[in-house]
């Protein structure tokens, strides 16, 4: 619902004003942008310790919302402010760390993966894995550790 309002109040917001309409993407991107960082912080920052995949599968729950908003209001073309954001939960969510190692894959179907913040993401998911108590979710979360650490071993700097 949260969601749901803040749409409703920025499109009231920015539509409501006599300015040209490059200004108004301008102010939709800006809040976009402040929202996608967000959740990127969210996925890769250190306020939250651990997370699971349902938790980064609701996060692209509220981007697909939002994508639709802004198809409904004519400015679909702003939704690439969420791109790192997708590119970055769907390498854990489709088991695909080790193609995104392969550094023709990470630069060209992964350029906007920053390899910090995706280390983050598996260490997360890592730390998640290990609190649980059956084997199979302990193997993944020592999976997901393991997989932080070889991204972590990318070329320093390399996307970072």
């Amino acid at each position: 619902m949260y969601l749901y309002e803040l749409v409703n109040w920025l499109t009231t917001v920015v539509d409501s004003l006599v300015i040209k309409e490059s200004y108004k993407d301008e102010a939709y991107k800006g809040a976009l942008t402040y929202i996608a960082d967000c959740l990127m912080n969210f996925l890769g920052g250190r306020d939250i310790p651990m997370l699971n995949e349902n938790a980064i599968s609701n996060i692209l729950i509220d981007v697909d919302f939002l994508e639709d908003e802004l198809k409904r209001i004519g400015r679909g073309h702003l939704a690439s402010v969420f791109t790192e954001l997708r590119l970055t939960a769907s390498i854990p969510l489709n088991n695909t760390v080790q193609e995104y190692l392969v550094s023709g894959n990470r630069q060209s179907s992964y350029a906007a993966v920053k390899a910090k913040r995706l280390q983050a993401l598996l260490d997360k998911l890592g730390k998640y894995g290990s609190q649980l108590r059956d084997a199979a979710s302990r193997e993944q979360g020592e999976k997901r550790r393991k997989e932080a650490d070889a991204v972590g071993r990318i070329f320093p700097g390399d996307n970072r």
